[in-house]
């Protein structure tokens, strides 16, 4: 299960921070692969702005926001989520978001 509008505040903040400080042609990546070894979707979004440090990164709005519903969500299951599923990191240049979506057996 994807929740809704889960990527919708990734790519908007890319949208709002990396356009503003690309180098070069700005762009934005969203990819979604299936992993049948850990049994979950990975959802990989990245652009090519000028990255952020760690304060922005554990003070962003959308990030905790979204890293909250995940929690929430997952609390209501009965399988044991493993906590690295969500991941920041820069990537010179720019950021990349990698979120991990366990397949949840209901």
């Amino acid at each position: 299960m994807v929740p809704p509008l889960l990527v919708q505040p990734l790519v908007e903040n890319a949208y709002k921070h990396a356009f503003k400080t690309s180098i070069g042609y700005p762009s934005i990546l969203v990819e979604m692969k299936k992993n049948n070894e850990e049994k979950s979707l990975e959802i990989h979004v990245s652009d090519n702005g000028s990255g952020m440090n760690a304060t922005a990164s554990s003070e962003s709005k959308a990030l905790t926001i979204l890293k909250n519903r995940l929690t929430m969500i997952w609390s209501k299951s009965k399988q044991k989520i493993n906590k690295e599923y969500f991941e920041v990191r820069n990537s010179n240049p720019g950021i990349h978001i990698l979120i991990r979506l366990p397949f949840i057996e209901e």
